[in-house]
């Protein structure tokens, strides 16, 4: 009579393991100059901000001196007399709030520039990649 025999268990099959691919950080630099420049288009886009109340300002400014002047007797050509210096005045606000609006809109819109274009900081920049496995 045959004796039973005893075979070895098979080994379990290997575990599938997902091997997760982590995307690279992008460098600290990039990161940096892209969060500074974000920074410095925000500063530059807020002085304009502040340039364009200004100009408000002043041209509110001018159009009270524009006021008094017509008060005093002024017409819309010219002045002379007691009013000549309100409507000086109310001229050179109306200059000073034109320049403060232009710079305003300026510093506006280089800040948005400057912000629109910092670095993302992802690192993998603009483009199309096409993988596969034949």
């Amino acid at each position: 009579m045959l004796a039973p025999v005893a075979f070895p268990a098979a080994p379990a099959p290997p575990a599938a393991t997902a091997v997760a691919r982590p995307t690279p950080a992008p460098a600290p630099e990039a990161r940096a100059a892209g969060s500074a420049q974000r920074t410095v288009g925000l500063a530059v886009a807020v002085g304009g901000v502040v340039a364009l109340a200004a100009a408000g300002a002043l041209y509110l400014g001018a159009r009270a001196d524009l006021q008094k002047a017509v008060d005093a007797g002024c017409d819309s050509e010219t002045c002379t007399g007691p009013g000549a210096a309100h409507w000086q005045d109310a001229q050179d606000g109306v200059r000073n709030a034109r320049i403060a609006a232009a710079a305003g809109a300026v510093l506006v819109a280089g800040g948005a520039v400057l912000i629109i274009a910092a670095p993302s900081g992802a690192g993998a920049g603009v483009g199309v990649a096409v993988a596969g496995r034949w």
